[in-house]
């Protein structure tokens, strides 16, 4: 599981990173798999620290992340 959250923090903030360098705007993702609270909360976590991050939404209930 732990694997699971750090592989999917990688991949967004890879993501992320390239989509705000360019349009500095806000990046959707879908999240297979997404369904536990705890996995949402370390999203939050880890982007809450991100100095380029303005707010980041979790949806469990799509499956999604809304980083600006």
């Amino acid at each position: 599981m732990k694997n699971r959250i750090l592989t999917t923090i990688f991949l967004i903030s890879m993501s992320v990173s390239v989509f705000a360098s360019h349009t500095g705007g806000t990046a959707y993702a879908d999240v297979n798999g997404l369904v536990c609270d705890f996995c949402a909360r370390a999203l939050e976590k880890v982007f809450d620290k991100q100095e380029a991050v303005d707010w980041i939404k979790v949806n469990l209930d799509k499956q999604a992340i809304s980083i600006h």
